[in-house]
């Protein structure tokens, strides 16, 4: 059950990286940084519900 749920987690996690990935090349650098940070801390935080 864990163990299928974490793989259902990283998928989406590997699917919004591939995301953020895809839209760095439109995006300024500082842009970037602060959008992969929010995307970062919003998954940190859907980790510890």
């Amino acid at each position: 059950m864990i163990k299928g749920l974490w793989g259902k987690e990283l998928s989406a996690i590997q699917g919004q990286l591939e995301v953020v990935l895809a839209t760095k090349g439109k995006m300024s650098e500082t842009n970037f940084r602060k959008n992969n940070f929010l995307c970062i801390q919003s998954l940190y935080q859907s980790f510890r519900h």
